[in-house]
């Protein structure tokens, strides 16, 4: 029992590790307002954990090393527990322990809470039921965004049958807090019970394939840039939700300038992670499909397969995590030049942790916890120091390019 415990805290400790550095480093940055990215990367930190604590089993391909154990499939399920338990308690301790209270940080707030816990317990079932513990995540976070959107619903249903006003937040407060605590107690069992007759299916399931406007050419540059829009299939399904979801939120929240705000803040918060998201499944994703060896070996020039993947990173980070949140924000959030450099430093950054990494979602959890670092510890420094607006733009710059050269030495070693 010792043994599997050790073993999947050693699957663990790598997100674990730098989940806790960046809520400790949010903590000494001491401003209120950094609670909220506090709050994010203790949420994202922790779905992770949930969700890699089987989903580690599928990114090695020891599922089937593990469920053949003459060991009682109870005892390997409580020996993850007993690893990713202590973990995530830890994690949760730290941030009520150093995160600042803030508008976005409230600890008697239980709704944050029970949506957390909520998206935790759903992670690992859907890592399971998807095979993917990124599809996990991505699922486990539009599980719980479909909660908050039944909970508008009723809200705005109750107001414009003419119920009385005070009872609207009394009743979105029991719709919202009922859906997720009845969602947390079904996804415990749900976990279970598929992790007691969990079995090993071959091939990766359903294909993602492209509409045939980008699968027609045959020149061997179209066809790579083809192959990095199929790496990018989860971008397109989390755009997706995103559009599913806000459409119709939006619309239910009218005019209320509160809502106007959420929505500005909403659209910035959704094109960080898309950007973290397409950064980080670029190079990871073909280390874990297997591909990135023979990738190497084909007759085209490096050079020339880095610059495709480069570009297909920072076209589809312009027009999903800048172009498309932009417009659907309904002008609460603008076409500004800073934003956009914003979104495009992040991708570029993940795509160099990408490089790095065997797996898209630890890819995606180290840049997370890497950029509120160096958001962080740098921020202020270089506004401080920085003698002009010009230098700031080309230290970013600077520090990008060196980046993307440094990704891509690393990624056409093909060393995961």
């Amino acid at each position: 029992m010792t043994g599997s415990v050790i073993k999947e805290a050693r699957a663990l400790l790598p997100t674990w590790a730098m989940s806790v550095t960046a809520v400790a480093a949010i903590g000494l940055f001491g401003d209120p307002r950094s609670a909220e990215v506090g709050r994010l990367m203790l949420a994202l930190g922790s779905i992770a954990l949930a969700a890699l604590s089987i989903g580690h089993e599928y990114t090695h391909g020891t599922l089937a090393l593990l469920l053949s154990l003459p060991s009682d499939r109870r005892r390997l399920g409580l020996a993850k527990l007993a690893a990713l338990v202590p973990m995530l308690l830890t994690l949760g301790a730290l941030a009520l322990a150093v995160l600042p209270a803030g508008p976005g940080f409230n600890r008697t707030e239980e709704r944050p809470l029970l949506s957390m816990i909520g998206a935790v317990l759903m992670a690992p079932w859907l890592t399971m039921l998807c095979r993917s513990p990124l599809a996990g995540v991505v699922f486990a976070i539009g599980g719980i965004g479909w909660i908050h959107m039944a909970a508008i619903v009723a809200l705005v249903v109750n107001e414009r049958i003419g119920r009385p006003v005070q009872g609207t937040a009394e009743l979105h407060q029991a719709v919202l807090v009922g859906g997720l605590l009845f969602g947390g107690v079904a996804s415990a069992a749900a976990d279970w019970r598929m992790f007691m007759r969990l079995e090993v299916i071959d091939g990766t399931g359903s294909q993602f394939h492209l509409p045939r406007l980008f699968t027609a050419g045959t020149h061997p540059l179209w066809q790579l840039a083809a192959k990095e829009l199929r790496l990018q299939h989860m971008t397109f399904v989390v755009a997706g939700l995103y559009a599913v979801i806000w459409v119709p939120a939006s619309t239910f929240a009218g005019s209320d300038p509160q809502a106007f705000d959420t929505i500005g803040a909403v659209t910035l918060l959704y094109g960080g992670l898309l950007a973290l998201l397409i950064g980080s499944l670029a190079s990871a994703e073909e280390r874990h499909l297997g591909t990135l060896e023979w990738q190497t070996l084909l007759p085209i020039a490096a050079w020339q397969q880095w610059a495709i993947k480069v570009g297909v990173v920072l076209g589809l980070t312009m027009l999903l995590s800048f172009v498309l949140p932009v417009l659907m924000a309904r002008g609460a959030v603008g076409f500004r030049a800073g934003h956009a450099a914003i979104v495009v430093f992040i991708a570029i950054g993940s795509l160099f942790v990408s490089s790095r990494c065997d797996s898209a979602l630890k890819a995606l959890a180290l840049s997370a916890g890497a950029a509120i670092v160096v958001w962080s510890l740098l921020g202020r420094l270089l506004w401080s120091f920085t003698p002009s607006v010009n230098a700031m733009a080309a230290l970013p710059a600077i520090l990008g390019a060196l980046a993307l050269w440094s990704a891509f030495r690393s990624h056409i070693t093909a060393r995961g």
